[in-house]
């Protein structure tokens, strides 16, 4: 019988994995002609600090790496790897004023702007490819509002910023900065969110901004339900987190007035994902241990009603990516704030999505703290493991499956939130 059971259980992975595999042109990946077909096993290549994000370039080639100091007083790095083949090497990198985080490319590939603590960098891809010293073109400076995260508008002519500690998005004109002027007169506006903005989203068609915050504001009246991280003894202190739509049109000319609504979404709200047709939001709640599923055509009407599902997931998630056209769902179970142990990542149907722990289709397993996710034009899943100091190159078609562990949460959480 436990010949039978494990027969089965191997056939399921194989299943789920098909699932989640994609042939790379219906899905809508291109070819890496340049470096080689995609790899077809997991590279996990070092970096000299701890990776927060990775942003891959058109072909996948090429991958820019934010790269935060060991120690707090270091300030970090934006680094390039390149691959060929199977072998990826660290190309270039430029170092930047404080700690960098979450980054962002413009569509047309030729401005890399990364959320950098203190202030918001800007740099030229090209030049950071080739080891130059003048690849970062400038900064906008944001001290004392905690930059975290940053998103381009379609049109690449606004960009987000995610404000940490102050609880706001800066709005910028991005056209004016790619015109060279990197002074206060690019700031359009601040939108007042709740507290700890990271997550940051733009519709296709520019119109809607969506963003994370994990505590709802005080503003909202919402009913304390929220264990604090850090403080689970103390029991429930907060309100849920919250995904805020915003008028992005709006938020150029009038930020202040430019909130649409506040949907509620579990504890610790911290990154927002679009399907490829922008009909759900999905957001990964770090306290809840799950990942929510939103109708984006009732997050302004009916937030209360918008919700279409709920997964629970491994500990404390954090970054969300779809895959392929959006049928499969990937997010890392991060285990912040227990970080000497590896963490893993949780693959998800999105078309079983209500069904709850059955659209969980298993685990792959990373280094500790898998912090972001992102997808390479090749279908390789790019995955930077914070306390590993190291950047994973995972196939996608399929992913590596194994059988969702049970992962019970961590209650040492003695660490503060960050993002």
């Amino acid at each position: 019988m436990r010949i039978l059971a494990l027969l089965v259980l191997s056939c399921g992975l194989a299943a789920s994995s098909a699932a989640l595999a994609e042939d790379p042109a219906s899905a809508g990946y291109g070819t890496a002609a340049g470096c080689g077909p995609a790899p077809t096993t997991t590279l996990t290549v070092p970096v000299a600090g701890h990776p927060f994000s990775a942003i891959p370039n058109a072909d996948g080639c090429s991958v820019y790496v934010s790269v935060a100091g060991v120690a707090p007083a270091t300030s970090g790095n934006v680094a390039v790897l390149q691959r060929k083949g199977d072998v990826v090497t660290v190309a270039g990198s430029v170092p930047v004023h404080s700690q960098p985080a979450i980054m962002a490319l413009t569509h047309d590939g030729k401005l890399l702007v990364a959320a950098d603590a203190i202030d918001v960098a800007f740099i030229d891809p090209v030049a950071l490819a080739a080891g130059q010293a003048n690849a970062v073109l400038g900064y906008i400076n944001e001290k004392g509002t905690g930059v975290v995260s940053v998103a381009i508008s379609p049109d690449d002519n606004t960009l987000f910023v995610a404000d940490e500690s102050s609880s706001t998005i800066t709005v910028i004109d991005l056209a004016k900065v790619r015109a060279g002027d990197f002074t206060a007169d690019t700031v359009l506006g601040k939108i007042p969110v709740g507290r700890s903005p990271v997550g940051l989203a733009v519709s296709n068609d520019g119109k809607y901004l969506y963003s994370t915050s994990q505590i709802a504001p005080a503003s909202a009246k919402w009913p304390i339900v929220c264990v604090r991280e850090g403080q689970r003894k103390k029991g429930v202190q907060d309100a849920q987190g919250m995904v805020m739509v915003a008028d992005a049109q709006l938020a150029r000319t009038s930020a202040a007035t430019a909130i649409l609504s506040l949907v509620p979404s579990g504890c610790n709200t911290v990154r927002v994902a679009l399907s490829p047709d922008n009909t759900t939001a999905y957001a990964t709640a770090r306290g809840s241990n799950q990942v929510f599923a939103f109708d984006t055509a009732k997050m302004v009407p009916a937030p209360d009603a918008a919700q279409t599902g709920v997964v629970t997931v491994g500990t404390s998630p954090v970054g969300i990516t779809l895959t392929g056209n959006g049928s499969g769902l990937v997010v890392t179970n991060s285990d912040r704030f227990n970080t000497g142990t590896d963490g893993t990542l949780s693959a998800i149907d999105t078309t079983k999505f209500a069904s709850g722990a059955g659209a969980v289709l298993g685990i792959v397993e990373t280094g500790a703290f898998p912090r972001e996710l992102s997808m390479t034009s090749g279908g390789t899943m790019l995955v930077t493991n914070f306390m590993s100091n190291t950047v994973e190159f995972i196939p996608a078609n399929p992913l590596p499956l194994k059988p969702t562990a049970d992962e019970t949460p961590s209650t040492d959480a003695s660490a503060p939130p960050d993002p």
